[in-house]
């Protein structure tokens, strides 16, 4: 594997430019060892030939905008993505501030397990926000190689009729993707966590999955900008309750899938709420629960689009699901 400025180069010397901006060189800049780290980890995972999926040669990159963002494409032999340095300022800026959260209880519990994978909570919740954004963005790399490679799906795109419901399909499966993912992520840091016992794997693997689900959720909500009231097909993307709550969902039934005991998803679940509503708390401002409120109330609107995604993706070709579910 290339190092990033080599591979920065090789992309140049192919004519390729970044959508945004320029592109970001993080060398000697603040957290030159985030970008250094996530970069690997995402282009070794883009180099395996043992995923099931085709998508080589595969590149990951940083441009200059300072945005949370990213977005996937294919030019000339080359699957891209292209991630927002403003991305991992953000998350990390916003989940390290955290960090004396998981000092006390009631969520040291949380820090006791994380840290026996090697690292602390707040640290863990940064880094499973972020590849949430690099596997889903490599689910629409997988669409792409099945035929869609001129499908525009760029962070600026705007969306009209029948191309929002399109987006929406590949929106929707680029989550299932990630989100099954991340899955296989969470069962492995709990390996890592070196449980004694069957009990104790079981209580490791629920802390890790609640903490999992903490990062996606308040990514989520902090990306909605305060917007909680639901929309359907007014934009480009679901609107992130919506897309919440099918990534739950997909997240816990793969995990349970993958596991040989049964876990108890909806503990787990409320675990994910708690932690959240004390990441995004605000004096007199309780963000989680009002979103949560909203989404109880829209709950058969928001069930019935989610069925309405599902029943319209049936017959698209062009779904990273179709790979792995014949």
């Amino acid at each position: 594997m290339k190092d990033y400025k080599a591979s920065i180069q090789e992309l140049k010397e192919n004519g390729i430019t970044p959508l945004y901006g320029d592109y970001y060189e993080f060398e000697d800049f603040p957290l030159e060892k985030e970008f250094n780290e996530f970069y690997k980890y995402c282009q070794e995972y883009l180099e395996r030939n043992d995923l099931g999926f085709r998508i080589a040669p595969a590149r990951l990159y940083y441009n200059t905008h300072t945005g949370e963002n990213g977005v996937a494409y294919r030019k000339g032999k080359y699957s891209l993505i292209e991630i927002f340095k403003g991305t991992v300022f953000e998350l990390n800026a916003f989940y390290i501030s955290k960090k004396a959260l998981f000092e006390s209880e009631p969520f040291l519990k949380y820090e006791k397990v994380i840290h026996r994978g090697g690292i602390d909570a707040a640290y863990f919740l940064f880094q499973y926000a972020s590849l949430f954004f690099h596997y889903h963005e490599v689910g629409h790399l997988i669409q792409r190689s099945l035929g869609s490679t001129d499908h525009e799906e760029y962070a600026g795109e705007k969306c009209l009729g029948d191309k929002v419901v399109e987006k929406h399909i590949r929106e929707h499966d680029a989550d299932w993707f990630a989100s099954n993912q991340l899955a296989f992520h969470i069962k492995d840091f709990a390996g890592r966590c070196h449980p004694v016992d069957e009990k104790d794997f079981k209580e490791v693997l629920s802390g890790i999955a609640a903490m999992a689900l903490a990062a996606i959720y308040t990514h989520f909500i902090k990306w909605a900008k305060g917007y909680s009231k639901i929309y359907y097909q007014e934009t480009c993307h679901p609107h992130p309750s919506v897309r919440l709550s099918y990534i739950i969902i997909y997240l816990l039934e793969a995990l349970t899938a993958n596991t040989p005991f049964k876990l108890d998803q909806n503990t787990i679940l409320r675990q994910a709420i708690k932690i959240s509503e004390a990441l995004m708390m605000e004096p007199e401002n309780n963000i989680i629960e009002k979103y949560s409120l909203e989404l109880f109330r829209e709950i058969k609107m928001v069930e019935a689009y989610i069925n309405k995604i599902r029943n319209n993706a049936q017959s698209y070709p062009y779904l990273s699901k179709n790979v792995f579910i014949k």
